[in-house]
């Protein structure tokens, strides 16, 4: 478990030996995966937590020890747990999560995407958990480079054509590329690779990594690159070569594109990620809240969800209003999934951002993808993976589908080591995840 997390354990523990048994009973404890950071617990607890009319205790967890303290069957049983989609799926495989009915928290009103509430029943024809904040990855540009857009081009529905001739475009105003991704050692381009390129090109990120669909992808990618600045490859995050101007254009994770926006909000615009041949592929990290199956607050009333659940039900309920789900885009830097939060005031700089995670989230063309689960410890190499592709075919010229199948070999051993279903992306089904060889 790391230190941060078990301090924060401890003195969430030493709080509740400090408070009346009778008090005690009436706490909603509540286990995170999320915001373990000490300033991150603080500003959740300040922004969200004091205001909450009930007892509750945060304590953040690490993801790899939840399942242990959710078995551990102690005095202090969890009622709410707030996780990754990954989390959530680990939880339901381990038995560890209480159905949830599904007209909790998916009024139609409140703008939950279909696609991520199918995900948040995790397979099955119930709600596991709640939908509740997300983060994600977006453009960013310079308003600069906003003359040279191609013709009809529309920020928010950019195809991948018009962003290769908008980079050469630029490159040729300046002299030199523009356009920036953070292809650096502990940069992203991996995530983009996985969940935008390859859904947007082939419609998946697994089942099609040898599809015909790969020779048009990857040759885009090569024709795009002579358009990228070269320092792309030392970038691990791209705020700073966008206020620098070493790039006009970038991608990147909204939490680090977020200082550029602030620092300068009327500098650049922020954007959905383009759309492919088969739609806008994206990879949002969404965070549920979640009821464990051993929570003790349950009343003896099961078929109504508001006297089921009753402590735990009212603190979703308060963490779900859309002024505390708003206000965490500045508190925290998370947005929220419902539509109406994104409806209320939050900072003026962030307004396009939340505007963009709104827009990439419920598009009509979005292919949505979540992140790996965590298949026993090798989802890293899953994931590098996408980086040795892009690595071979773009920037060494290796033959694009003679490196994919060695691609596709790799990745079906590390997916053997942990057979677990796909993830979307790829059709979800019972059958173990693997790339087709044939």
């Amino acid at each position: 478990m790391a230190l941060l997390a078990r301090l924060a354990l401890i003195l969430s523990f030493a709080a509740t030996a400090a408070t009346p048994a009778s008090a005690q009973d009436r706490i909603v404890r509540f286990l995170s995966t999320q915001f373990a950071p000490l300033n991150e617990a603080a500003a959740l607890r300040h922004h969200a937590l004091d205001s909450f009319d009930g007892l509750s205790q945060f304590q953040p967890y690490d993801s790899l020890a939840v399942i242990e303290r959710l078995t551990e069957g102690d005095n202090a049983p969890v009622d709410l747990v707030a996780g990754v989609h990954g989390d959530m799926e680990a939880l339901a495989q381990a038995g560890l999560l209480r159905p949830i009915p599904a007209i909790t928290g998916f009024d139609p009103d409140r703008g939950i995407p279909d696609a991520i509430a199918e995900a948040a029943r995790l397979g099955t024809d119930q709600q596991m958990y709640i939908p509740w904040m997300q983060g994600t990855y977006l453009m960013a540009a310079d308003r600069r480079a906003l003359a040279y857009l191609p013709v009809g081009a529309d920020l928010e529905r950019l195809t991948y054509d018009q962003f290769r001739v908008w980079a050469a475009a630029v490159n040729t105003a300046n002299g030199h590329p523009m356009v920036g991704f953070p292809a650096g050692p502990r940069g992203l381009m991996p995530r983009f690779i996985q969940g935008f390129l390859y859904p947007s090109f082939t419609g998946a990120a697994i089942t099609t990594l040898r599809s015909p669909d790969v020779g048009p992808m990857w040759e885009y990618m090569r024709q795009l690159w002579r358009n990228v600045n070269i320092r792309s490859l030392t970038y691990n995050q791209m705020h700073e070569p966008l206020l620098s101007g070493d790039v006009w254009i970038a991608w990147d994770h909204v939490a680090r594109l977020l200082p550029a926006i602030r620092a300068e909000p009327d500098r650049f615009v922020v954007f959905p990620s383009p759309i492919g041949p088969y739609g806008r592929g994206a990879l949002i990290v969404i965070i549920g809240l979640a009821i464990p199956t051993g929570t003790h607050d349950v009343a003896p009333s099961p078929g109504d969800w508001r006297t089921m659940v009753p402590r735990a039900n009212r603190l979703i309920g308060h963490l779900t209003a859309p002024d505390i789900e708003a206000g965490m885009i500045s508190a925290l830097g998370v947005f929220p999934i419902a539509e109406d939060s994104r409806l209320w005031p939050v900072d003026p700089s962030l307004i396009s951002v939340a505007d963009a995670v709104g827009i990439q989230a419920s598009d009509v063309d979005t292919i949505l993808g979540v992140l790996p689960p965590r298949l026993g410890g090798g989802t890293r190499a899953l994931t590098m993976n996408y980086m040795l592709l892009f690595t071979q075919i773009v920037l060494r010229d290796a033959d694009i589908y003679a490196t994919s199948r060695a691609v596709a070999e790799q990745i079906n051993s590390v997916l053997d080591q942990d057979p677990h279903p796909c993830w979307l992306p790829d059709p979800v089904t019972d059958d173990p995840c693997r790339v087709p060889l044939r």
